[in-house]
């Protein structure tokens, strides 16, 4: 009994170690606004590489691409970071050459959700910064309207990596309500 006792607390203890490694969200969902989103548990919740996001998300399969795939959230209050049809049109704009977007409405838990997707070669950088070009990319990307304003989920990456992860997106898209 004694040793059993002992493998339960070694294989615990080694499972809290060893979860963040494998890429594990640290927490089922996240506040961002007045709204609650839950992400893909493999999606690795990492420190925001901009003090614009909210949160950011890394998103890797090295059985599809050596890049890893990032999602973005964005959250600059009531009435901020511009309309709906603008934030389109300049996710589309970091594309050089793309596809024709797709863009789709639904509404998940009474919130209203406009989601984009585009592929192209990408233009990598900060707004006014250098860019790298990155061919075979691709976005897809959602704005969920709050009552206290707008949240933009944003994710780039390697085309197959992006198409690979595009119904956990949509389920993250799905599972987007107000916060309690």
């Amino acid at each position: 009994m004694n040793a059993r006792f002992s493998l339960g607390i070694f294989l615990v203890i080694l499972t809290i170690i060893l979860l963040p490694h494998f890429g594990y969200a640290e927490s089922s969902s996240y506040k961002v606004g007045n709204l609650e989103f839950t992400p893909a548990p493999t999606w690795k919740a990492v420190t925001p590489s901009s003090s614009m996001r909210a949160y950011e998300f890394q998103i890797m399969d090295n059985s599809i691409s050596m890049d890893m795939a990032t999602l973005s959230i964005f959250y600059f209050g009531q009435g901020q970071g511009g309309n709906i049809d603008a934030n389109l049109q300049r996710w589309v704009s970091q594309f050089k050459s793309h596809s024709d977007p797709k863009i789709q409405n639904h509404t998940a838990n009474l919130v209203s959700i406009t989601i984009i997707s585009v592929d192209g070669t990408f233009m990598d950088g900060m707004p006014l910064g250098p860019k790298t070009e990155k061919t075979d990319y691709a976005l897809i990307g959602a704005i969920a309207q709050g009552p206290q304003g707008d949240v933009f989920f944003k994710m780039t990456g390697p085309k197959p990596l992006i198409k690979s992860e595009e119904d956990c997106f949509f389920e993250m898209t799905h599972s987007i309500r107000i916060a309690s």
